[in-house]
C-alpha cells in the first residue's frame, strides 16, 4: 500500500508521483505483456533507489516495485524512470 513514509522529497516532485501512461496491454510470443510510458519529473532535484507502481483507485494498493541498482539522482534536471523495452522477454510486466 502505498504510503508517503520513505517517499522521495524534493524540488519539482510532488507527493503520490506521477500518473502514468499504460501502454496497450498486447500478447508478444507466449507471454502477455504490459507496461508504461517513460516519466520524467522536469526541473528537479531528487535522489530515489527504487520505485512502486501502484493503484489510486484501489485504496493505494501496491501492483509492483522496482529498484533502480542504486541510487539515481537529478540537479534541477530531468529526473527520468526509464522502462524496460516492451517485448516478450523485456516487459515491465510479463505473464507467461
Amino acid at each position: 500500500v502505498y504510503k508517503t513514509l520513505g517517499e522521495v522529497v524534493g524540488v519539482g516532485y510532488t507527493a503520490g508521483g506521477a500518473s502514468l501512461v499504460a501502454l496497450d496491454p498486447q500478447v508478444s510470443g507466449s507471454a502477455g505483456i504490459a507496461s508504461f510510458n517513460n516519466v520524467v519529473w522536469s526541473a528537479s532535484t531528487i535522489s530515489a533507489g527504487g520505485c512502486m507502481i501502484y493503484n489510486s483507485d484501489y485504496s493505494n494498493a501496491a501492483c509492483s516495485t522496482h529498484s533502480f541498482s542504486g541510487t539515481v539522482s537529478s540537479n534541477n534536471g530531468d529526473f527520468t524512470v526509464v522502462m524496460p523495452n516492451f517485448t516478450e522477454t523485456e516487459a515491465l510486466w510479463r505473464l507467461v
